[in-house]
């Protein structure tokens, strides 16, 4: 028995599904492919693979793991040298 076609996620993505996709609006997807988001082009019709849609998910996902880290890490580096003035009271 094979899958419902509702169960099949596509390779391709149209603008209109990668911006559901990503929660972007179109203008903002077209800003992606601009700055270098890979994208097909058949015809006049622009597709976006759900690969290239993961890997930019996964970059904003590094992005905001990287910007918490270095937070972090001043916090604690703040809270280092206040313990320090504290301590040298």
């Amino acid at each position: 028995m094979s899958a419902p076609i509702d169960a099949i996620t596509p390779a391709l993505f149209s603008v209109k599904m990668a911006c559901v996709y990503l929660s972007v609006s179109s203008t903002t997807l077209y800003q992606l492919i601009r700055a270098g988001i890979p994208s097909v082009n058949q015809g006049s019709k622009v597709y976006i693979t759900k690969t290239a849609l993961d890997t930019y998910i996964a970059s904003l996902e590094e992005s905001a793991s990287a910007v918490a880290d270095k937070s972090t890490s001043d916090r604690l580096k703040s809270l280092s040298g206040t313990l320090e003035e504290v301590t040298s009271q």
